[in-house]
């Protein structure tokens, strides 16, 4: 058995410990302490001893209040716990009266040794009051407390009475009493706490809104008004000057009513001080207002003296009027009479102010009488019409020739045309007696008369291409046919004739002609009846809407949409003059179109069958519209044209024209060839367009000049943009000459670059300035040691470790070969040498770099390896010799070098400097 000591540590000797390791066998080691003992291996005995382990026996414990707590060994000098084990015994509070039983035997020894006040809750009577409040044990003393003061011996509270202060750690009182203002009206269901502060006028008690009879300065009536308003009503003075009263005995009620007389232009009330007392002023009595002007007397409440002007009250007396012009006579009150004399509502008969013929039954006041009745008149040509009245236009004041006069017109043209296809036919038979039967035609007016209306009308239609069509510019030559003849208009003529008279025929016998025009018929003379026109024939052919001569208007819009110029820009066209009358605007195509036939059926034959049937359906939709008065068709798009009279349209002659865009900018004429278009059509002379592109560079610019890189057309309206491939395309197809285009193209690439560039610049520049802030973190965070470590380094890479221009200080890393370098900064472009990085003159500094004392090998060209080894050496020796001056920091300043110095492969020892 081995005994521990006191501070359960055992010694042994070296040669007892190799010993016991030896031994298989166990021992007893005994605590001298707590007197436990465990059982331990003799081979680990030195370590047991040494450290042994703790103790973990359990021991009974004793505690204060007697009860005991087992613990192991180890633990018995720690603090115990709260004792947990359950209490039957009773804790009585400081007042003897009530007690309560703690569920542990520790909670019972906090109660005993903290003596906490009594929470029990007893009834006691407020000495103030009287009244049984619900408080705490130990409020119970402050409660009752009597301080000095008058108590209340009833339920009513009394303003002005000086009761005593409740306790200071006293509940409110929250029973209900009765309050007595000073004016002698009461409060009822006050709390009892809040009614003494009203009394003792730590709380401002409510207004008293008891209504009291009081009577009214204003009219001397009763009025019912709160108690506080008392005061206000008896300082107010309503009346400068008191108006006259009136007092009346009512025999009915025993009473007597007082009435105010108040004149509309001059007494008036002042208004009452408070709006609070405003409302209770009308009191609903009457008073008597004699009116400005008429001295009607008027009934009107006393409230209102005060809430509305007197001088604006209107008079009703009811007064008889009788019109003027009907003489009937109506009740209209006195003021209506003095503003305006209301308009008479009395029905009578007019006369219609637009057709003067029928009356009808309005009322007096109408001024203008519209009948919309169907009125029959006699024109100055002798013939009757009938309209709508105040719908459709007066016949007698238009100015238009009646329907009966248009078809006249037209029966008499039908005639002469009739007449004159006799005699062209005449004509044509006798081909033998041609010459004879041309001088009877000039004997009788005709053939003459014709000759000298084609050569007039030739000339007119010329002068009106040339004058309003066509720029004079644009016209390069003019081919003139001498077969023109006036006559060949003949047949179309006489068509849109027999047609229209036929239509004009019928609307006289129905009396309606609301879709014809009723105009004089067309005379072959008058240019104004012809479209001047140009396309590649002027033979009828199938179209949309039967068959029919289909051409294009002749304007400069339409040349240059549908003309593809030559290489000159020139094109030529055939032109040619289209009779034309009444045309028709609206309504859809007579057949589909031919690719949308063939697409619903199967098969060449069926194909073509269809086309034909569409075809037919389509000639006999235009055979009855020509028969309804039409004679062209104007499409959707309103520049083509289709002529359903055959023999309409006759061609007049030949034009060569160059076409000539106006420049956007400018607004001078160019042939295409001499300027851009964009997307939209725009053109733009290429000088205008290199400034525009030059003008879009400059600071000052518009934003709206370019977009995302390209330059805009220069139309407001248009949001195309100059694309740079196509803008070249342009060029060469028009081979304009290399400086203009190599200058806009150049532009136009700046102005992509630019854009390029304001793209990624805030970006850069953000990336820029956050690096530029880590560093200056980085700086401020050193120390004045580091810092300088910092500059010298950077000083070493700035101007030695990078090569430079010795003049601009521009850097560079490569040369060509020979050692005179030549500057690549165009501001600059010196020479200088390679060896020692001096500048000279271009002679001199090739006689230098052969002589130069720095280098290592003779001749002007080297290979680069020769150029870094020398420089690596130069670089070497001036840091080695910086880094020696700085004395105590130049083995920091080289250790921060070292990444710098590896790649250029750059080696220096600490021993060097």
């Amino acid at each position: 058995c081995v005994k521990l000591s006191s501070n359960n540590k055992h010694t042994l000797s070296s040669l007892e410990k190799k010993v016991l390791r030896l031994c298989p066998e166990s021992v007893t080691v005994q605590r001298e302490v707590c007197g436990h003992s465990f059982r331990a291996h003799c081979k680990n005995l030195a370590s047991t001893l040494s450290k042994p382990p703790l103790c973990k026996d359990e021991v009974s414990i004793p505690r204060t209040c007697g009860h005991s707590s087992v613990l192991p060994c180890y633990r018995r000098d720690e603090e115990l716990s709260p004792c947990s084990e359950p209490n039957d015994r009773h804790h009585i509070y400081p007042c003897g009266r009530h007690m309560t039983k703690p569920k542990t035997c520790a909670e019972l020894c906090r109660l005993t040794l903290s003596t906490p006040s009594c929470p029990g809750i007893v009834e006691c009577q407020l000495s103030r009051c009287l009244h049984t409040v619900s408080v705490s044990c130990q409020l119970e003393k402050h409660a009752i407390q009597i301080l000095p003061g008058e108590r209340l011996t009833s339920s009513v509270v009394y303003s002005g009475i000086e009761y005593a202060d409740a306790p200071p750690e006293a509940p409110e009182c929250r029973e209900l009493v009765i309050y007595s203002r000073d004016c002698g009206h009461t409060m009822h269901n006050v709390p009892c706490a809040l009614a003494f502060k009203y009394a003792a006028e730590e709380v401002k008690e409510p207004p008293c809104e008891v209504l009291i009879e009081v009577e009214s300065p204003l009219c001397s009536h009763t009025i019912k008004i709160p108690c506080y308003l008392t005061d206000v009503l008896s300082t107010w003075q309503p009346w400068d000057e008191a108006p006259e009263m009136t007092t009346t005995f009512i025999a009915s009620d025993g009473k007597f009513r007082t009435k105010l007389n108040v004149r509309s232009d001059g007494q008036k009330a002042h208004p009452p001080p408070t709006e609070a007392l405003a409302k209770y002023l009308k009191c609903g009595q009457m008073a008597e207002l004699i009116h400005r002007g008429c001295n009607h007397i008027s009934e009107v409440s006393c409230a209102s003296l005060i809430f509305d002007n007197p001088q604006n009250a209107s008079c009703s007396v009811m007064i008889p009027h009788a019109c003027s012009e009907c003489g009937h006579e109506e009740q209209y009150s006195c003021s209506q009479l003095q503003s305006a004399i209301p308009p008479c509502k009395n029905k009578v008969y007019k006369e219609c102010t637009l057709c003067r013929i029928t009356r009808c039954e309005v009322e007096c006041c109408v001024e203008s009488v519209k009948c919309h009745e169907l009125v029959e008149v006699t024109l100055a040509c002798k013939h009757k019409v009938s309209f709508r009245c105040g719908t459709d236009e007066d016949p007698r004041s238009s100015g238009e020739p009646c329907l009966s006069c248009t078809l006249e017109q037209w029966k008499n043209a039908l005639s002469r045309s009739t007449d004159r296809l006799e005699r062209l036919k005449q004509r044509t038979r006798d081909q033998k007696g041609a010459q004879l039967a041309a001088a009877a035609e000039a004997r009788q007016g005709g053939v003459k008369a014709v000759d000298n209306n084609t050569s007039q009308l030739r000339e007119r239609l010329w002068d009106r291409l040339r004058s309003s069509l066509l720029p004079e510019e644009w016209i390069i030559r003019e081919e003139q046919p001498e077969d023109f003849d006036i006559n060949s208009f003949a047949i179309a003529l006489h068509e849109i004739l027999d047609n229209y008279t036929k239509q004009l025929h019928n609307a006289v016998e129905n009396d309606d002609a609301e879709d014809l025009m009723l105009v004089p018929p067309p005379d072959l003379s008058d240019p104004e009846v012809y479209d001047l026109v140009f396309g590649d024939s002027f033979r009828p052919t199938p179209t949309l809407f039967g068959s029919g001569i289909r051409v294009l208007l002749l304007s400069e819009q339409t040349l240059r949409d549908d003309c593809k110029p030559d290489e000159d820009g020139c094109v030529t066209v055939n032109v040619a003059a289209a009779l034309r009358f009444r045309p028709m605007m609206k309504g859809k195509p007579f057949r589909k179109k031919d690719s949308d036939i063939k697409g619903n059926v199967k098969g060449k034959k069926e194909k073509e069958k269809a086309l034909k049937v569409a075809q037919k359906r389509a000639d006999e939709m235009r055979k009855n519209r020509v028969e309804a008065g039409y004679d062209y068709v104007i499409p959707p798009n309103k520049v083509r044209r289709i002529y359903w009279t055959h023999s309409s349209v006759i061609a007049i002659g030949k034009l060569k024209i160059q076409i000539r865009r106006d420049c956007m900018i400018c607004c001078c004429p160019f042939p295409r060839a001499e300027g851009c278009l964009c997307l939209s059509d725009h053109f733009v002379c290429w000088s205008c367009l290199q400034e525009h592109a030059r003008h879009a560079l400059q600071p000052d610019a518009l934003a709206s000049n370019t977009s995302e890189g390209r330059l805009t057309c220069p139309e407001p309206q248009c949001d195309q943009t100059y694309k740079i491939e196509d803008v070249a395309l342009q060029l060469n197809a028009q081979a304009v000459d290399t400086k203009t285009g190599s200058a806009l193209l150049k532009a136009l690439y700046d102005i992509k670059r630019e854009a390029d560039i304001n793209k990624v610049l805030p970006e850069a520049l953000k990336e820029q300035e956050e690096r530029l802030n880590a560093e200056h973190a980085r700086l401020m965070n050193m120390n004045e040691s580091e810092r300088k470590v910092a500059q010298v380094r950077s000083e070493i890479i700035e101007d030695v470790l990078t090569l430079r221009c010795p003049k601009c200080r521009v850097a560079f890393d490569d040369f060509e070969g020979c050692f005179s370098l030549t500057c690549s900064n165009r501001a600059c472009q010196i020479q200088f040498c390679a060896w020692c990085l001096d500048h000279y003159d271009e002679l001199d500094c090739h006689s230098h770099v052969a002589t130069c004392p720095h280098a290592s090998k003779p001749g002007y060209f080297h290979s680069k390896e020769i150029f870094r080894t020398h420089h690596q050496k130069r670089q070497k020796r001036k840091i080695v010799e910086r880094l020696k001056h700085e004395k105590e920091d130049g083995r920091k300043i080289l250790l921060a070098l070292q990444n710098d110095l590896r790649d250029l492969s750059i080696t220096i020892s600490e021993t060097e400097i």
